[in-house]
């Protein structure tokens, strides 16, 4: 909603709901595959809830060229560019605070990425974190909690 204003406030134009609602779609797209996950475990949220961002709408690399691709057609400019704000800040919000991050530079790399974390201890804190697959299986074994969408500051870090 915010990109959404913020674009409108740029070119000089006044509120119009419907960018407003587009930019929210635009920005939870992504997690639409949450919906096959959940349903998937029987509509529970667990330390594996990260797994839903297995997939294609959760690889900017590939997300981003094939959308836009998609939305060029259209002819509006504009929305092109508000899906790649939006669509940018939902990667960006991904890769901080809950979870694991996401393989941002997948298919280069099967490594998944996230800002502020720490990889095997909660002391060490780095700009960017790294895990491989394999090493993400063996964090969310040893420090995932199946009730973290329960609490107040579940922050993985």
């Amino acid at each position: 909603m915010i990109i959404s204003l913020a674009l409108l406030k740029y070119y000089g134009l006044d509120v119009i709901p419907h960018v407003i609602i587009y930019g929210i779609i635009f920005a939870l797209l992504p997690d639409i595959d949450m919906i096959i996950w959940l349903k998937k475990d029987d509509w529970r949220i667990n330390k594996w809830a990260h797994e839903h961002r297995e997939h294609f709408l959760h690889y900017p690399l590939f997300y981003l060229p094939t959308v836009t691709l998609i939305l060029w057609s259209c002819q509006n400019y504009f929305y092109i560019i508000l899906f790649i704000y939006c669509s940018l800040w939902h990667f960006l919000h991904d890769s901080f605070g809950l979870g694991w991050g996401l393989k941002w530079l997948f298919p280069i790399s099967d490594k998944w990425y996230k800002f502020f974390a720490a990889k095997h201890d909660k002391k060490n804190i780095r700009f960017l974190t790294t895990w491989t697959s394999e090493e993400l299986i063996m964090e969310v074994e040893k420090r995932g909690d199946d009730n973290w969408h329960k609490k107040k500051k579940s922050y993985i870090t």
